[in-house]
């Protein structure tokens, strides 16, 4: 049976409280006595170790790489050049599809881990002839590092190399940032960047969580911004999305009219746009890896046009 203990401290409109969950639990209560806060909470936990599974964050890798070879694609590529980058693409597709293989036919967790291994182990072979290729061309071509004269597709081609390398090192198993930032991103998202009570001046706030089967974290937040030092979580099992209805009506509003597009890409969904996108069977998974990259691209892209720092 599901059992959790769970105290909550400075969240929301809750100063302070301790609500042990056992199997069907009823938390009963006057409005606005913090209900749906407790509800908002586990909803925020369950959905970040959901999405943070070691296959979920996998595929969130996949498709940063694939968007950065379709990016390399779309510039000036020799032939050799473009002939490489299809050969990765190639690699990328067959692993997306044993993938889909392995949701619809589960595995253990080590077994998939070979197979990621030994995925990013060819792909790195692949993007480092690529880096080689791409520097012998410039070179040829005269584009030479420190010549007045900037190619703009020279940039943008090292940088999607760059960013590539980089996600094939990040080793999903030791990056708990991965978790910590998918856990700010759906508690944000969540209670509208305001975690903290309104009514407090304790500008930190606590969730500590423990199961029965000793799995356990502490989530703390400073200023609503999750304290990655002091925050901790301990978890050996897999976790399913939770599906949250606090409100019945929820299933009058389908409507396309309250979707929320930036830049022609859905936002992250709170728990009532994700039963919503549940209901229409439509896709809503956020990637954190690409959190802050546009940013970066522009920083880079600057820095190599422009001497000094861009701050």
């Amino acid at each position: 049976m599901f059992k959790i203990i769970l105290n909550i401290e400075n969240i929301g409109i809750i100063a302070n409280a301790d609500i042990k969950i056992e199997g069907v639990t009823v938390i009963a209560g006057s409005n606005s006595s913090g209900k749906s806060t407790v509800g908002r909470v586990l909803y925020a936990i369950g959905t970040s170790l959901a999405e943070s599974s070691y296959i979920k964050l996998f595929k969130q890798k996949l498709n940063i790489i694939d968007n950065e070879l379709n990016r390399l694609k779309k510039i000036s590529l020799d032939e050799e050049s473009l002939a490489i980058a299809e050969e990765a693409t190639a690699l990328l597709d067959n692993m997306s599809y044993i993938i889909s293989m392995l949701e619809e036919h589960p595995t253990s967790q080590k077994e998939f881990e070979n197979q990621s291994i030994n995925f990013s182990n060819k792909l790195k072979k692949i993007i480092n002839s690529l880096e080689e290729t791409v520097i012998t061309q410039s070179l040829t071509t005269g584009n030479l590092e420190g010549e007045m004269e900037v190619d703009l597709d020279d940039i943008l081609i090292r940088m999607s190399i760059k960013e590539i390398k980089k996600i094939l090192d990040t080793d999903i198993l030791k990056e708990d940032n991965l978790k910590f930032e998918m856990l700010q991103s759906v508690f944000n998202n969540e209670f509208n960047s305001q975690i903290s009570n309104l009514t407090s001046n304790n500008l930190k706030s606590t969730i500590s969580f423990t199961e029965v089967n000793n799995n356990s974290g502490k989530l703390v937040f400073i200023e609503d911004v999750l304290d990655r030092e002091a925050s901790t979580i301990n978890i050996n099992r897999e976790f399913v999305r939770p599906i949250f209805i606090d409100d019945p009506t929820v299933i009058d509003e389908i409507s396309e009219s309250i979707r929320i597009y930036l830049g022609g890409k859905k936002l992250s969904y709170n728990h009532k746009s994700y039963l919503i996108d549940l209901l229409k069977q439509t896709n809503s998974d956020e990637n954190v890896f690409s959190k802050k990259k546009n940013d970066e691209m522009i920083n880079a892209i600057l820095k190599e046009v422009i001497d000094g720092n861009i701050s």
